[in-house]
C-alpha cells in the first residue's frame, strides 16, 4: 500500500463551488492513489511525507473542451509534447470534444464511429505524464444509427457532441435520443451564428432541438452565440455553458456574472478549445481562471478553480476534481512566484499572477516534483522517510 501524507497545507482550493476554500493548516492523506482524509492526521508517518507548509493544495485543472490528436502530439502547428507541458502547468485532466485534426478525417457514419474508438482505445495506452484523457466522445453525424451507438457504448464511448451542422432536426432528434439511451452525455459545439441543425430556424432553435447537458464555446470560436441565445441559455435551459479560452472573454464574464447571480455557479466550466488555428497553449486553462476571477462579485479565486475543476467533473459525470475524501488524489501544490507582491497563491492569483506550481500528482503518483513553472524555485518541497 502507498501511502503519502502532505502535511501542514496552509491552504486548499477544494474544487467545490459551493465551498470553494478550507484555510489550514490540515492534512491530506493519499492512499492507493485515493484521497483518504482531508484534515488532523492522527498518525504523522507515511511513506512519504511533504511538508506543505505555506504551499496551496488545489483539485489538477479540468480543460473542460479540448481537441487531442494522438499522443504527445497535435497537427496543429505540428506542436509536440505539449501535454506533458500542461501537465506541467497544473491541467491534469483534458475532456475531447471530438478528435476533429485527424487528416484525412473520415466523415461517414462508420468512420466516425471507427475513430471516435481508436481514440479512445490509444489514450488509454499512452497518455504524457499520465495525463487523464477523457477521449470517448463520437463526433455526431449523418447517416449514424441506433446499432452504432449500442456498439460506440459497449466500447466506452460516453459522449456524443454536435459539432457539424446535421441535415435535419428529426435526424438530430433521433441520435440524440440513442446516445442518451445508451448513457451518453450530449454537448453541442456552438458555433456563433451558424445554427448545428440545417433546417433549423436560428441558432437557439437548433440547440433547443438537440437539447445538450453542455453547450461548448458560448462566447466563440470566431464569434459569441447571439445575446438572446445567451440570455435564453442561462435563465431557461439546464445545460451547464463552457466558456473558452479562445473565444470572446468579455462575454465569457457576462455569461460567468449571469449564471453567478442567478445561484446557478455549479452550471460553470472552463475550457480552452485547444488545440486550434487560434494556438496551442500549455498553461491554458490557469489564463483563463485569471480572467474569470472578479466576473461577479463572489467570483473569488478559489471559486474560479472550481469552475475549472469539481464543476467540470460533475458537468461529465466523472469522479475527481475535488479535494475530498474518495476522490482521486490529483492535485497540485503550488505558491505565489517568486518577486509577487502577495505571499498568499490565491491572492497573487486573483491579481493576475501565475501559479508557481511546485508539483503535480495524478492517481497519488507525483508527476512533477520540484519544477519551476514560471519563476526560479528555491523551497525544497519533498521530505521522503
Amino acid at each position: 500500500m502507498t501511502d503519502t501524507l502532505l502535511r501542514n497545507v496552509a491552504r486548499v482550493a477544494t474544487g467545490d463551488v459551493q465551498r470553494p476554500l478550507i484555510d489550514g493548516p490540515t492534512d491530506i492523506r493519499i492512499v492507493e492513489g485515493v484521497i483518504a482524509s482531508v484534515g488532523p492526521s492522527a498518525a504523522d508517518s507515511a511513506d512519504t511525507v511533504i511538508d506543505a507548509s505555506h504551499l496551496l493544495v488545489m483539485p489538477g485543472l479540468w480543460d473542460a473542451h479540448h481537441h487531442p490528436y494522438f499522443g504527445d502530439h497535435t497537427p496543429q502547428f505540428d506542436a509536440r509534447g505539449y501535454l506533458a507541458e500542461t501537465v506541467r502547468a497544473g491541467t491534469t485532466t483534458i475532456v475531447s470534444a471530438g478528435t476533429i485534426d485527424f487528416p484525412g478525417r473520415p466523415r461517414d457514419a462508420a468512420g466516425e464511429r471507427e475513430l471516435a474508438i481508436l481514440a479512445q482505445r490509444s489514450w488509454i495506452h499512452d497518455r504524457p505524464l499520465e495525463i487523464n484523457v477523457l477521449s470517448n466522445t463520437v463526433t455526431a453525424t449523418t447517416g449514424l444509427e441506433e446499432r452504432d451507438f449500442a456498439v460506440l457504448a459497449r466500447a466506452g464511448i460516453r459522449r456524443m457532441v454536435v459539432q457539424t451542422p446535421l441535415p435535419t432536426a428529426a435526424e438530430t432528434r433521433r441520435q440524440v435520443a440513442w446516445a442518451r439511451a445508451n448513457g451518453m452525455r450530449i454537448m453541442a459545439h456552438a458555433d456563433g451564428p451558424t445554427p448545428l441543425v440545417r433546417d433549423a430556424g436560428s441558432v437557439g432553435e437548433a440547440l433547443a432541438v438537440i437539447d445538450p447537458d453542455i453547450v461548448l464555446a458560448v462566447n466563440g470560436g470566431d464569434v459569441a452565440l447571439p445575446d438572446a441565445v445567451i440570455d435564453e441559455l442561462v435563465r431557461r435551459s439546464r445545460s451547464v455553458l463552457e466558456v473558452s479560452l479562445t473565444g470572446n472573454l468579455k462575454v465569457a464574464r457576462r455569461v460567468v456574472a449571469a449564471l453567478v447571480a442567478g445561484g446557478e455557479p455549479e452550471r460553470v466550466i472552463l475550457g480552452t478549445d485547444t488545440p486550434s488555428a487560434r494556438g496551442v497553449v500549455a498553461p491554458g486553462v490557469q489564463r483563463l481562471i485569471q480572467h474569470m476571477i472578479g466576473a461577479a462579485p463572489s467570483v473569488s479565486s478559489a471559486m474560479a478553480i472550481a469552475f475549472a475543476t469539481g464543476n467540470t467533473a460533475r458537468a461529465y459525470v466523472a469522479p475527481g476534481g475535488r479535494v475530498a475524501v474518495g476522490e482521486p488524489a490529483d492535485v497540485i501544490l503550488c505558491r505565489a512566484p517568486p518577486g509577487s507582491s502577495f505571499e498568499d497563491a490565491l491572492d497573487a492569483f486573483e491579481h493576475g499572477d501565475w501559479l508557481d506550481i511546485d508539483s503535480v500528482f495524478i492517481a497519488g503518483a507525483p508527476q512533477v516534483a520540484g519544477q519551476r513553472l514560471v519563476a526560479a524555485q528555491s523551497h525544497p518541497l519533498l521530505a521522503i522517510r
